[in-house]
């Protein structure tokens, strides 16, 4: 194993993992966090509030298709 211990080539395999889960789960909750600071600087009300979430995930979804198929194109290299 190139003098790495079994330890650190688990960490190696594990953290970037690890980086994306936490990524993907704060890309998906950061409204729920910056909502009060959106709706006292913005003063929005709860309908423009859910409407600014629901265009926040939609677009968030959408993005999703091209960027699949762009890393099935070109893969990691």
């Amino acid at each position: 194993m190139d003098g790495l211990s079994r330890r650190q080539v688990a960490l190696r395999i594990l953290l970037p993992f690890a980086a994306g889960y936490f990524l993907s789960y704060l890309f998906r909750t950061i409204n729920a966090v910056l909502s009060p600071d959106l709706v006292r600087e913005l003063n929005l009300a709860a309908d423009d509030l859910g409407l600014l979430t629901a265009a926040y995930f939609i677009t968030f979804g959408v993005a999703q298709l091209p960027l699949g198929l762009l890393l099935d194109r070109y893969g990691p290299r």
